[in-house]
């Protein structure tokens, strides 16, 4: 999808058809990219409640007139992870959040990846994944800081993240702000996420006021 379609897509937020519609959230090598319409829950879908004045900011993303990368922070239930499903919507690329990286990583240190490809097994390396990531037309992190702690490897992993896609579509969700992002990473975590766009995405929980009406 050229620059100005996934532009006109992002500042509408309609629901493309694109020529390749998929979202990948494993990062394992030569799979089929499974239909995001199939794998994506329902709510992500409804494009039309992503607030006006976020559409206008990812459009100057998309455009080259805001930086790279997108981080949406705010609290829980109030449709980040939706807008970065929306995003992807408009052109291929990886959904995964960090709990899922780390992991995929960890398996891959461990020997545990395989591509059972047309000629035979072979195993998923640690660069392997990196490549497949940082080759990304998009990539979208979710949940950060989603625990207290992190280890070594945790934290190694989400900064390799965040520089393999320097200069490149990125886009990092949070329910936590840039303050609480430096309690559990540090100073050069916050610095790579808010070098780029930073949208405070507010409002009420969605997912409870589905639950009352």
């Amino acid at each position: 999808m050229s620059q100005e379609e996934t532009c006109r897509a992002c500042d509408g937020m309609t629901i493309p058809t694109p020529r390749d519609p998929s979202v990948s959230t494993t990062l394992r090598l030569r799979k089929p990219m499974p239909s995001a319409k199939r794998r994506l829950p329902h709510h992500a879908r409804l494009a039309q409640q992503v607030d006006p004045a976020i559409r206008r900011e990812l459009r100057a993303v998309w455009e080259g007139r805001s930086p790279w990368p997108v981080f949406l922070h705010g609290p829980a239930g109030t449709g980040k992870t939706s807008i970065g499903l929306v995003a992807l919507d408009a052109t291929r690329g990886i959904y995964l959040t960090a709990a899922q990286l780390c992991e995929q990583m960890r398996r891959a240190m461990l020997g545990e990846l395989v591509d059972y490809g047309t000629h035979g097994e072979s195993r998923i390396t640690q660069d392997d994944l990196w490549r497949t990531w940082a080759d990304a037309d998009l990539a979208v992190l979710d949940e950060l800081g989603a625990r207290e702690r992190v280890s070594d490897f945790g934290y190694d992993t989400i900064k390799r993240a965040l520089d393999e896609r320097d200069g490149r579509p990125l886009i990092a969700i949070s329910n936590i702000g840039p303050r609480e992002i430096r309690a559990i990473y540090d100073d050069r975590i916050v610095s790579r996420l808010c070098r780029g766009t930073v949208i405070d995405v507010v409002g009420p929980d969605r997912r409870l006021c589905r639950r009352e009406t």
